[in-house]
């Protein structure tokens, strides 16, 4: 039987998570996670998104939790970078989703490879066991979050 988490578990997580959070924010750190791609994170997930799945603005917004009327911005901005464009949605000829552009694939997969390297120099030395433990439990963490 799993044993029941403890009063002081949640402030641990949240210390923990707020130290990730800080840490990933730092302007030095977004430069090698991006790859020297000048884009907030938002935009990146928002790319990684339509890269997976072309989406209609309305269902970007519900994604991320946001109001509607603040992905339009967002998107395009990323259209005038070249990296993603709308085109009719297939299944609805009177609506338009987003998709990433050939220049929005390549970025994603040259943000995504850096930003492996810099996490991989953190954990390079850990045991793999404590990797596979850690990993483990972290997407467990995110798939909770949702």
């Amino acid at each position: 039987m799993p044993s029941k988490a403890q009063p002081q578990d949640g402030e641990r997580f949240r210390r923990a998570v707020g130290a990730l959070a800080r840490w990933a924010s730092r302007e030095d750190v977004r430069k090698r996670l991006h790859a020297g791609f000048d884009l907030p994170q938002t935009a990146w997930w928002l790319l990684q998104r339509v890269a997976d799945e072309p989406s209609r603005g309305s269902d970007l917004a519900q994604w991320q939790g946001v109001d509607p009327s603040t992905i339009t911005p967002q998107m395009q901005r990323l259209a005038t970078a070249g990296l993603v464009e709308r085109r009719r949605d297939p299944d609805d000829g009177r609506a338009f989703v987003w998709v990433a552009t050939d220049r929005g694939q390549t970025a994603l997969r040259t943000g995504q490879a850096a930003g492996a390297l810099v996490f991989e120099e953190i954990i390079g030395e850990w045991s793999a066991r404590d990797r596979e433990a850690f990993l483990k439990a972290l997407e467990r963490f995110a798939g909770d979050l949702r």
